[in-house]
């Protein structure tokens, strides 16, 4: 939509010149003289005011947009911080612990919901973690940069490290 509104404008701009620097008697300068000035401004005021009702419609559908885009990513990245505090509950305390039958269906149902609303970003880090698999640092640093992913996707600013709360929660 964007792209449109910017064609249209060079149209208007270039249709405009075209005309200012026609010969005398046929231009634009010719024919505003020959107009009353009240029909200039009111038809200028009308071009402008569509311009700005136009524009002013393309921000707020956008806005509506990553709106709801923002409500879905929230719900995912909140069931998936769940599941990662789950599991550090469980490691802490073996009677919250799940069952990896139960770990592994939440962790595809999360991975299927953040590939749908996830950004380039997000989901290369959940390629890189997936790929990574068992345990040890590189995994605990590629979650750790996936949490400042789904943070930063989110809109906060800045990055926060997970890493020192992960290895030791206490």
């Amino acid at each position: 939509m964007a792209g449109v509104v910017k064609y249209v404008f060079v149209f208007f701009v270039g249709y405009f010149f075209t005309f200012l620097i026609a010969p005398e008697d046929s231009g634009l300068l010719a024919w505003l003289g020959s107009v009353d000035s009240g029909y200039i401004f009111t038809g200028l005021s009308a071009v402008v005011s569509i311009c700005i009702a136009s524009y002013t419609h393309y921000k707020a559908k956008e806005r509506e947009a990553e709106s709801r885009v923002f409500i879905e990513k929230s719900k995912v990245y909140g069931e998936f911080f769940d599941l990662i505090f789950d599991l550090i509950k469980g490691v802490k305390d073996k009677e919250r612990k799940l069952s990896e039958k139960e770990l592994v269906d939440k962790m595809i149902d999360c991975k299927k919901k953040m590939y749908m609303w996830s950004n380039a970003r997000v989901l290369k880090c959940i390629k890189e973690l997936s790929d990574a698999g068992g345990t040890g640092k590189d995994v605990l640093s590629i979650a750790d940069r996936l949490m400042s992913e789904l943070r930063l996707d989110l809109g906060h600013k800045g990055t926060f490290s997970f890493k020192k709360y992960i290895s030791n929660p206490e």
